[in-house]
């Protein structure tokens, strides 16, 4: 469920969307669907993971792969593990 709610919160969506999106998705899986994706939004935000904005983003700031934000360290990727974090040709740099 956090893996359809991280691809789902882009900055293009409002809560109520993404609630509605989870919620046809895993019905009385998720139930209460606003409480449990709150919390878990919360969870995100605690761990510096997520950012909640008061109005839509419109491409203020690239959100795609291939990019670490200023104030994360991250290891580099394993080889091993064949991820893409290429951006898309049609991405922004």
């Amino acid at each position: 469920m956090n893996s359809l709610l991280w691809e789902l919160a882009d900055g293009s969506r409002t809560f109520s969307d993404i609630c509605e999106r989870l919620d046809a998705t895993f019905h009385e899986t998720i139930a209460p669907v606003i409480h449990r994706t709150a919390a878990a939004i919360a969870l995100m935000q605690s761990q510096n993971l997520m950012l909640v904005l008061e109005s839509p983003l419109e491409n203020r700031w690239y959100v795609g792969p291939g990019r670490t934000p200023e104030h994360q360290h991250l290891a580099p990727l394993d080889e091993s593990l064949s991820i893409d974090a290429a951006r898309r040709p049609d991405e922004a740099p």
